[in-house]
Formats: structure tokens, sequence, C-alpha cells
């Protein structure tokens, strides 16, 4: 079962940032922000810390291509300056992955996400507390419409139709996934906003043709979130392949 964080004083962390396009160009303001983020607080508001949000330092920074396992130095342990990151991921590397991943299908085979952070789907006007792979590749179709259009102008995915019932009719084999109820405060709105969903492992089989059609969208997702609250770091999952062994 899924247990909040506590980290002890000294003991170190590390979270993801993911920036798009040219909002790369933004890239050292965010190193300059992430200090003031750290004296400002992370977290709940503990005894032990005097009432205080926990406050961390920033040691260093660094690029990572999750496809490729490529890693960069983009400010190392004790420096200061800031280095552009150079580890994209492309569309040639997940092409490269998702062909990787169909290659080691067998007749056995099932394809699992793990989903690292609340994944919240609203189908169909309504909010799905499974993790059935239909609603969530409709949801990511409509995120990597709008990541294409919004940096590329690019038009919509193609096929969708084809796509979308295929994935509608791949079965859930098991699902291991739990529901986090949590909620977002926005000071500029005056409320909160609930950004819960299901965390876990689910695991889905299909036809191999299927997963050939539906592998490239799935491995775009790890990198893009799917669902409500994508850029606050919800829908953050991963996709493997299961042989069974």
């Amino acid at each position: 079962p899924w247990s909040p964080w506590h980290f002890e004083p000294g003991q170190r962390f590390a979270f993801g940032l993911t920036l798009f396009a040219q909002a790369l160009n933004l890239f050292p303001y965010l190193v300059v922000a992430m200090p003031l983020m750290g004296q400002a607080g992370l977290g709940l508001s503990m005894e032990e810390n005097g009432g205080r949000r926990g406050r961390f330092a920033l040691r260093r920074v660094d690029a990572v291509n999750p496809l490729t396992g490529q890693t960069a130095p983009v400010m190392g342990e004790g420096q200061t300056m800031v280095h552009m990151p150079e580890s994209p991921v492309t569309a040639r590397d997940v092409e490269t992955a998702a062909k990787a991943m169909a290659e080691r299908l067998g007749a056995g085979s099932r394809v699992w996400l793990r989903f690292w952070t609340p994944t919240r789907i609203v189908d169909k006007e309504r909010l799905a507390h499974r993790p059935w792979l239909g609603p969530i590749f409709r949801r990511l179709l409509e995120r990597l419409d709008a990541l294409r259009g919004e940096f590329a102008a690019a038009p919509p995915v193609a096929d969708r139709e084809r796509l979308t019932a295929l994935a509608d009719g791949v079965r859930l084999a098991q699902d291991f996934t739990q529901w986090l109820d949590l909620q977002s405060g926005s000071r500029r709105l005056g409320r909160v906003t609930p950004v819960g969903g299901f965390i876990g492992v689910a695991s889905y089989q299909a036809d191999a043709e299927t997963w050939q059609a539906l592998l490239p969208y799935l491995v775009w997702g790890q990198e893009a979130h799917v669902g409500k609250s994508a850029t606050k770091g919800d829908g953050w999952y991963e996709v493997g392949i299961d042989n069974g062994g």
C-alpha cells in the first residue's frame, strides 16, 4: 500500500522535470528558482520543523533521456555554472523503444503500466476508478494532440478511430492499483481541486498487432503524462512487457 514519503534531515531525494520544445529555453530560470523553492519549503508543515514545511538545497542537476539511458551533468556537485540539457527524447527514440518492446512480445505476453503518480481519468463525463486502457488511451491522444499543436504546429494524431477501437478491445488482465484521494490548493483561485487518482500496476492482454499499433503512443505517454493535472505531475506512468517468466 502507498504511504507518504518522509525524508530525514540530510537525506537526499531526486525529482524530475520535463520541458517541451522551446520551453527548454526557460531552463536556466528554473534552476535559479529551485533554491528559492527549497527555502520556501516543500510538503506538509510538521511539528518537528517548527510548524514549517521541509526545506531543501539543490546539489546537482542531470539531463536524463529515460529511453536511451543517456545522462549528462547540467550542474555538477558544488558548481554554480549551468549547462543547457542536450539529451532530448526524440521521435526516433520512441520508435526504437516501441519496436524493441514489440519484438519481445510472445504468445502469453502482457503489457503492464506502472502508475507512479495519481492518474485521474475522466471518460464520457465520468471519473474512471479503474485503469481501463480505452479511457486512458483516449485521454493520452488528447494530451499528445495538445502538445503537437502547441509546440510543433502539427495536426492531430491520424487514424484515431482505429486506435481507440483497438485500445477499447484490450483486456485488463490484472489490476494492482489503488485509489488515492488528494487535493491541490490554489492561492490564486482561493480553493482546492481534486488531483487524486489510481497508482500502482495494471497488466493488459491483446494480440501482437494491437500492441504494435498502440505501443508508440504509450511510450510517448511516459514522457507526456496522461489525464487531469498532468502539468502538476499527475499521470506519470511507465510501460513494460511481462513475458510470464
